[in-house]
């Protein structure tokens, strides 16, 4: 019996044992668990005192504040104390969310609340723009709602800059003076382009998003395009590299292109800016064959004087004979054909006097119709083209010398004859124009005549047409290549333009812009007459060439003057004093310009007016571009007579001088 308790009692020692230590194991179990709850604790508390956005936590129940982190209360400028035990609505930080009790319900009844940007106010009065994010959750038995409260200020303004740089830009990008065009880096697929660009192109938009440079054949040079990706990838950008471009409507314009690297809306673009210098080289290239034919006119100015002088003699030698010789005198046409030929020397020595520094034209108002017309059919006789001519009715009259007007027309026609050997049509436009204060060329403002001389030809290479009206540069197997030249100098001296537009194949366009006479214009009278006109009068010759002095005496001799010649300054003068105020007294006088050692022309008429202030000279060089020859009366001359002259020419002019008004001789 009492071993059976002993047995009992054992038993139920053994399990208070197991119990004991089964609670043991339960309290090592909940005292790990609640070290691990302090710890996790801990570490939220640590989390909550150090993260880097507010935190704030609300009784989901009552609305009261029960926490908040330093950062919240940093950001809001309020202290713990002064939050924790409130109602967030009476706070009223947060307006557009905890605005009143029922804007909290809200928030209250959803577990989970988000808010990209919210309007914050500190204490202070300050606005802070932030993100918003509650979670509604159980701490314990108690639900609470933990706000967290991001200030995004300094982003939204980083934002806002950026917005308003990238509305800058593309105001910049778009209203630029100069060309600017964002591509793929080193491929040259167009991204964008702006305005600049399309009208300094003649594209589209549209034509030319999503192809590159060389589709579009933007270069005019390909070699150009490779040796901007070279430099890029050698240097990472490009600056101001001139080179050309070709336009839409195939024009070859000349800018400085500039290449870098940017980032626009989170890519790498290739950024590249032109400013277009087109106009500028042509004032460059017009500057620098300016300058060439200063120094061409120096050599032929001294070139064309001489033989002036030279062809002087033989030209009037020649007229000389003629007007003794009946016509059908078997050395008649010989003579006249002899004429002839002197007489083209005399239109190629005007040719190379066009160069002349300072060399000014004779003009004059006269209307251009009958000119134009008479020139262009002449140059073209006996060739197989045609002239085709629309002018204005209207047309202005133009202040000219009209030789060399008819040169220039005539130097064109031959040039565009030329170009269609097989025949064709040649179109001679004028029409009026005015161009404007500001003009893209270097004219000055005002009423222009355009005339424009357009073939079918073969055309001019490209490369040639920036050397075409260079003294001496031809691409043709005969001929001088002085005829462009020449014309180009003379529409210069005339305060005009011209220009050029030529593709292979298709021919070429010659444009010249004259301008208009503004004055009273009353049109010009024409006298008729015998082509010799004679006279009376003792006239008084001062030149140094003997050829000159000897056919001159002849010719005024031949006309029924009397002629003394001399060959200086000094003796001249002398003799003049000497017969002034007696009856074999001087009628007129024809002075050189230039006498080598002594006075020339204008220096002797100085000593003569002193002596007669009514003296009549007539000035007479063989430098016929010399200012005093276009503008004798200026100078105080009566008349000119450039060198080489004929005994009609002569006869006109001392006929005039002497004889106008009275009953000539017979």
């Amino acid at each position: 019996m009492v071993n059976k308790r002993e047995e009992e009692f054992s038993r139920e020692i053994n399990l208070l044992r197991k119990r004991v230590a089964e609670l043991e194991g339960v309290d090592a179990k909940l005292q790990k668990e609640d070290a691990a709850l302090s710890s996790s604790e801990a570490q939220f508390r640590r989390l909550f005192e150090t993260a880097k956005d507010g935190i704030l936590i609300l009784d989901a129940e009552t609305g009261v504040v029960d926490d908040a982190n330093p950062f919240l209360l940093d950001l809001l400028g309020y202290s713990l104390e002064e939050l924790r035990g409130k109602a967030v609505w009476e706070l009223g930080f947060l307006k557009d969310t905890f605005a009143n009790r029922e804007k909290f319900l809200e928030l209250q009844s959803r577990e989970y609340v988000r808010y990209d940007d919210l309007p914050l106010e500190t204490s202070g009065g300050q606005s802070r723009s932030v993100e918003f994010v509650s979670n509604v959750y159980l701490v314990g038995r108690k639900k609470v709602i933990q706000c967290n409260i991001r200030d995004i200020t300094a982003r939204k303004k980083a934002e806002k800059d950026l917005r308003e740089s990238e509305e800058t830009f593309l105001n910049v990008f778009q209203k630029s003076p100069a060309t600017i065009i964002l591509s793929m880096p080193y491929e040259g697929i167009l991204l964008d382009v702006n305005e600049t660009f399309l009208k300094y192109m003649g594209y589209t938009r549209d034509e030319v998003i999503g192809l590159s440079s060389a589709e579009l054949g933007l270069f005019a040079d390909i070699n150009d395009r490779q040796q901007l990706i070279n430099i890029l990838k050698d240097k990472g950008a490009v600056f101001a590299y001139e080179c050309r471009f070709r336009a839409k409507n195939g024009k070859i314009l000349t800018g400085l292109i500039s290449i870098g690297f940017i980032k626009f809306k989170g890519k790498t673009c290739q950024l590249s800016t032109v400013i277009d210098i087109t106009e500028r080289k042509r004032a460059e290239v017009e500057l620098i064959r300016a300058q060439k034919l200063d120094s061409l006119g120096v050599l032929a100015g001294g070139i064309a004087h001489d033989f002036n002088n030279i062809i002087t003699g033989v030209i009037g030698n020649i007229s000389l004979a003629l007007g003794d010789m009946r016509t059908d005198d078997k050395n008649y046409e010989i003579l006249a054909d002899a004429e002839k030929a002197a007489f083209r020397t005399k239109n190629l020595t005007q040719q190379l006097l066009t160069f002349s520094k300072g060399g000014a034209p004779q003009k004059k108002p006269m209307e251009l119709h009958y000119l134009l017309k008479d020139a262009a059919v002449f140059a073209a006789r006996g060739s197989r083209t045609k002239c085709k001519f629309i002018m204005a009715r209207d047309l202005m009259p133009a202040d000219i010398d009209p030789g060399q007007i008819g040169q220039v027309i005539s130097n064109m026609v031959i040039n565009s004859e030329q170009a269609m050997p097989s025949g064709g049509e040649i179109v001679i436009s004028a029409q009026n124009t005015s161009l404007p204060e500001k003009n893209a060329g270097a004219l000055k403002a005002g009423p222009y005549i355009i005339i424009t001389i357009r073939d079918n030809g073969i055309g001019i290479p490209e490369i040639y047409l920036k050397n075409i009206f260079d003294p001496y540069f031809t691409t043709k197997q005969t001929g001088s290549g002085l005829g462009l030249a020449s014309s180009y100098s003379i529409i210069k001296n005339h305060g005009g333009y011209i220009g050029v537009e030529s593709r292979v194949g298709k021919g070429t366009s010659f444009s010249i812009y004259l301008p208009a006479f503004q004055g009273r214009y009353v049109p010009e009278s024409i006298e008729r007459g015998p082509d010799m006109k004679k006279g009376l009068g003792r006239i008084l010759i001062l030149d140094d060439e003997e050829i000159v002095r000897v056919v001159g005496t002849r010719i005024l001799t031949k006309l029924g003057y009397t002629a003394e010649a001399f060959n200086e300054s000094k003796g001249a003068v002398t003799r003049y004093c000497q017969t002034w105020g007696n009856a074999d007294a001087f009628d007129a006088v024809v002075l050189d310009l230039t006498i080598p050692g002594g006075r020339g022309g204008q220096g002797v008429l100085a000593e003569l007016k002193r002596i007669n202030p009514k003296v009549k000279a007539v000035v007479s060089s063989g430098y016929s571009a010399d200012p005093i020859m276009a503008n004798y009366a200026d100078y105080g001359f009566s008349g000119s007579l450039p060198k080489p002259f004929d005994l009609k020419q002569a006869s006109e002019v001392f006929y005039s001088l002497l004889m106008k008004n009275k009953v000539p001789a017979v």
